[in-house]
């Protein structure tokens, strides 16, 4: 495992996970997605970003897992 950092460019914030990487992939839990959401962007009604709410250029591509 290794820690990545995703970032939202709208609100810049960033924050580190925990993951597996593989092919270019890492794949995060729903629990995983959803603390990384509320870090990156808090706002109930905002539609800045996707799943986990990343927005701009990541180092990796994200799969969230179910």
């Amino acid at each position: 495992m290794a820690l990545f950092t995703l970032r939202n460019d709208f609100h810049n914030t960033e924050v580190r996970v925990r993951a597996i990487a593989v092919d270019g992939w890492i794949t995060l839990t729903p629990s995983q997605a959803e603390r990384a959401r509320k870090a990156l962007c808090g706002i109930k009604e905002c539609t800045c970003s996707g799943s986990a709410g990343t927005r701009g250029p990541q180092d990796i591509r994200i799969l969230v897992g179910r």
